[in-house]
C-alpha cells in the first residue's frame, strides 16, 4: 500500500493508494475538524471512494482503517464502474433495458427500437458527443414526464406551482422550495414510471406541508396509496442511478 504525505491543514486531501487483486484504488482523504469519526463512502459523481478524517486522527490510523474496509471498498467501486456506460452497454429508460448504439453517423437524433429479442436506444452524430446528447434527450424527456405528472397531483390536490427545473442532483431525486419551485432529478426518467411519479407527487403535497408530518404523508396517500414500495425502491434501488455516467 502506497500513500500521499498527510497534510491536514495546507493540503486537506491526499490520497491512499490500495494495491488490490483487480489493479490500484485510489481512496482520497478530506478533512473535516467537526467530524465525530473515520467515515468511508463512495463519491457519486466521480465515483471515487472518500475517506472523511476528523481531527486527531494519525495517518497510520487512516492506513488501518481504509486496509480494514478493502473488500466493501473494491465492491463499491467495481459497482461505480459498471454504472459508467457507453456504446454497446445497457441503460434504463423507464424501467425498461436498452442496448446503447452509438452510431457515429449523421442525423444526430435519438431513436428507440422495441424489437422483441432486445430493445434499443441509438444516438446518431459524432460518437464522441453521443453521451452529451444521450444525457440532454433524457432530461428534456424527464421534463415532459414529469410537467404531466405534477399537473395531474396538482390538479388533484388544488396547489399550484411556479416552475419546474430538471437537474443533475448529487443526491436528491426532488425537492420543493417556499417559492413553489420543484426541482427533479433527471435519472428519475431511467426509473420505472412509478418511481418519477411517486417523486413529483411527493414534491407537490410539499406545497401544502413543508415538512415530513403525518399530514404530509397524508397527502401523499391521497395521491398514490401504495407510495410506501416507492418510497423503498429509491433506498434499495434508486443509488445505482445516481452514479450512472454516460461515456463518450
Amino acid at each position: 500500500m502506497r500513500f500521499a504525505g498527510f497534510k491536514p491543514k495546507n493540503h486537506p486531501i491526499d490520497t491512499i493508494i490500495l494495491d488490490t487483486e483487480t489493479g490500484p484504488v485510489s481512496v482520497k482523504q478530506r478533512i473535516n475538524y467537526r467530524a465525530k469519526k473515520l467515515i468511508l463512502r463512495i463519491d457519486i459523481k466521480t465515483g471515487e471512494p472518500v475517506v472523511t478524517v476528523p481531527k486527531g486522527i494519525s495517518q497510520k490510523q487512516v492506513v488501518q482503517f481504509v486496509t480494514q474496509h478493502q473488500s466493501w471498498i473494491l465492491e463499491q467501486y467495481t459497482k461505480t464502474l459498471q454504472s459508467h456506460i457507453g456504446d454497446g452497454d445497457i441503460a434504463l429508460f423507464q424501467g425498461q433495458q436498452y442496448r446503447l448504439i452509438y452510431t457515429d453517423t449523421p442525423p444526430r437524433m435519438i431513436t428507440l427500437t422495441g424489437q422483441s429479442h432486445e430493445k434499443t436506444i441509438s444516438v446518431g452524430g459524432p460518437e464522441d458527443q453521443a453521451g452529451k446528447r444521450l444525457e440532454k434527450w433524457l432530461k428534456q424527456e424527464a421534463r415532459i414526464k414529469l410537467i404531466k405528472a405534477c399537473d395531474h397531483y396538482s390538479k388533484l390536490l388544488g396547489v399550484e406551482y411556479n416552475k419546474i427545473s430538471i437537474g443533475d442532483m448529487k443526491s436528491r431525486w426532488g425537492s420543493c422550495s417556499s417559492q413553489k419551485i420543484l426541482r427533479f432529478n433527471w435519472r428519475l426518467i431511467m426509473a420505472p414510471p412509478q418511481i418519477l411519479h411517486y417523486v413529483a407527487a411527493h414534491e407537490v403535497c410539499h406545497l401544502l406541508e413543508m415538512n415530513h408530518s403525518d399530514r404530509f404523508w397524508s397527502h401523499v396517500n391521497s395521491c398514490m396509496p401504495d407510495y410506501y414500495s416507492h418510497r423503498k425502491w429509491l433506498r434499495t434501488s434508486g443509488q445505482n442511478l445516481m452514479s450512472v455516467k454516460f461515456l463518450t
